[in-house]
């Protein structure tokens, strides 16, 4: 139960006049002080989060902007340390982006470009939030702005994903262990050959809740991966695809620029498959989320029904997937 503060609001007006947009609180602990970052933006001038400390969640002393941007408003500002790094996301109107840097002196210093959080459009991921578990871990769970027209509902939100700081620098995205508990019936393939621009009809999908691995071997392969069929009326296949060449990562319309480190020389999908959603994660480095009423099913989700199945992919040359498994997933 909550009882709200008979001063509320604690922070009766924004700092200064010329700000549009004043919300999104986000706040964490360090040592015997409170802080919160909030989203604005300075009017003709561009996007900004703004800085408070507060001994008590009562009392709030302004520090000033902790960044300023040429983006809209800097909605849903997250801003906590990974490692020796800090990282700052923002949802600019636009698609989700973070960058990692430095904090000193109450200001955020990026030390690397902004980068897209998820792969995905700005109605696909948008406005996540994240929290800080007893493990230790910062847990992510971003918006899907999915429904089908006419409906009672609109939006879901994708899976948890574990942020980290990789040992190369780089921020690392994975779905959280834990959902491994959610695993039903199993099947396995392994050392799968793929002749070139001939995709390989691997098995039915018994379910259109799923979570799917598969790891491919990209030799001299211009593009791999996997293509999710079903016959279902409306809907039509679902690839999920790399490119080696042009260094992205695709699934349906929605697409961005991952590549393969050196010294990978493999690509790891993790694919959780959920009637309307679909959520791809590579090498443990990016998200793609991707949802609507594309899917087809009747009423915007992929009909469990006849005429599913998984298909493998090679093209410019052959291929080799060295596993595959998937498992229908139980509910969460």
């Amino acid at each position: 139960s909550w009882t709200k503060h008979p001063a509320n609001p604690v922070i009766p007006t924004p700092p200064r006049r010329d700000l549009e947009g004043f919300r999104d609180p986000f706040c964490w602990r360090e040592g015997e002080s409170w802080y919160m970052v909030l989203g604005s933006g300075i009017v003709g001038s561009g996007g900004c989060v703004l800085l408070y400390r507060s001994a008590d969640l009562r009392e709030w002393s302004y520090l000033g902007p902790l960044l300023q941007g040429d983006t809209g408003v800097m909605e849903c500002p997250n801003f906590f340390p990974l490692g020796d790094r800090w990282l700052l996301c923002v949802s600019p109107f636009a698609q989700v982006v973070y960058a990692l840097g430095d904090f000193t002196e109450h200001r955020f210093h990026p030390g690397t470009e902004w980068l897209p959080m998820d792969l995905g459009d700005r109605e696909d991921f948008y406005a996540p939030n994240c929290m800080l578990d007893p493990q230790g871990r910062w847990i992510q769970w971003g918006w899907v702005q999915v429904g089908p027209p006419g409906a009672s509902w609109r939006g879901v939100l994708t899976l948890p994903r574990v942020l980290s700081l990789r040992t190369d620098g780089q921020l690392g995205i994975e779905p959280l262990p834990e959902l491994a508990r959610l695993r039903g019936r199993h099947q396995r393939w392994q050392n799968i050959s793929l002749a070139s621009d001939a995709p390989r009809i691997l098995a039915d999908l018994p379910s259109n809740t799923l979570e799917i691995c598969a790891e491919f071997e990209i030799g001299g392969a211009r593009e791999v991966g996997l293509v999710l069929g079903h016959s279902s009326p409306g809907g039509r296949p679902v690839p999920v695809a790399y490119d080696h060449e042009a260094g992205r990562l695709s699934c349906v319309e929605r697409s961005g620029a991952f590549r393969v480190l050196p010294g990978e020389g493999r690509l790891q999908l993790r694919i959780f498959l959920d009637r309307s959603v679909v959520e791809v994660y590579a090498n443990g480095r990016v998200a793609l989320t991707a949802g609507g009423d594309w899917l087809g099913g009747g009423e915007g989700t992929l009909e469990s029904g006849g005429g599913r199945s998984v298909a493998l992919l090679s093209r410019g040359a052959e291929g080799l997937a060295s596993a595959v498994e998937v498992w229908e997933m139980g509910s969460i």
